[in-house]
């Protein structure tokens, strides 16, 4: 590796860091000053970043340079599975996905993937069935205790309400959030993010912000806009008239909101800073995806 090259490496880790925790407009002003596109990490993070940030088109772009790459292939096709399921593309996605599914390094990420898909379409039988190939047993914490949430969540919209009593809420914040839509839960969790010690987190609001007039104003925002995708959950992300906290202690009008997938049950908020860039390609107002999300085809 020559020296230059070694330079612009450095900034991974700080991308990777504001991508994490919120600072997506650092995270943009990063990649502009070190991006090549003949380096994969900085094509795959600048993918995630437009992903995130609602430029579906652009991220699509990227994932695509990352195809390119030399034993990057399977890696970067999953990534495209994930912007298909933005742009509405099931069929696409779901192509990509079965065919990852005979890969034996990716058999869990596609088949949980997979599972998110059908919860789109509305077919919580299949996601159901697929839930049910995983063996919990051999799979990373991680990955164990989104599984569990997985669970939850089709237990209840398949009314299985008898199996549903017997899991266990206390250990996992929003399998309780499934079971109980409790307000003042949601306040109690929502308000650890308020001047909290611990730099490396996602935003702090700030001390005399009032959260049920917050909830009212995040409830009406969230009703016309397209969510983003993420795994279980989807999440808006969008300015509000006045600051309402502070990423890297500067004061931020950016909210993230994050609602079960597929649905307006809020399960947590916290204060982001967006880039220039957010949402240009106007997909959290786009009608024209609003409905071909809609129509739910396979």
């Amino acid at each position: 590796m020559y020296q230059g090259q070694q330079k612009f490496l450095e900034c991974v880790p700080q991308i990777n860091e504001n991508i994490i925790t919120g600072n997506y407009f650092q995270a943009r002003k990063l990649l502009k000053e070190n991006y090549r596109p003949n380096v994969h990490v900085l094509n795959q993070y600048y993918g995630l970043l437009e992903n995130i940030e609602n430029n579906f088109h652009r991220s699509k772009e990227y994932y695509n340079n990352c195809s390119i790459f030399k034993g990057k292939e399977l890696s970067a096709l999953l990534s495209l599975s994930k912007i298909h399921l933005q742009l509405g593309d099931y069929s696409i996605a779901k192509d990509i996905l079965t065919n990852l599914q005979k890969k034996e390094s990716y058999y869990y990420q596609a088949t949980i993937n997979l599972i998110f898909l059908y919860i789109l379409v509305k077919d919580y039988e299949q996601a159901y069935y697929l839930y049910e190939t995983i063996n919990v047993e051999e799979i990373p914490v991680k990955t164990y205790k989104q599984c569990q949430i997985i669970k939850t969540y089709l237990l209840k919209k398949l009314g299985k309400t008898a199996m549903l009593k017997k899991i266990d809420c206390s250990t996992n914040y929003t399998v309780k959030r499934i079971t109980n839509n409790c307000e003042e839960d949601l306040i109690k969790h929502i308000k650890r993010h308020v001047n909290l010690e611990n730099e490396f987190t996602n935003g702090k609001f700030v001390t005399n912000i009032d959260f049920k007039k917050l909830l009212e104003v995040i409830n009406k925002e969230i009703q016309h806009l397209n969510p983003n995708h993420f795994e279980i959950s989807d999440i808006y992300r969008f300015s509000l008239n006045e600051p309402i906290g502070y990423k890297d202690n500067q004061l931020t009008t950016d909210i993230a909101v994050a609602t079960l997938l597929d649905t307006k049950t809020i399960i947590t908020m916290y204060p982001v800073k967006l880039s220039p860039e957010f949402n240009i390609e106007q997909n959290a107002n786009d009608s024209a995806l609003k409905l071909k999300r809609q129509n739910r085809l396979l």
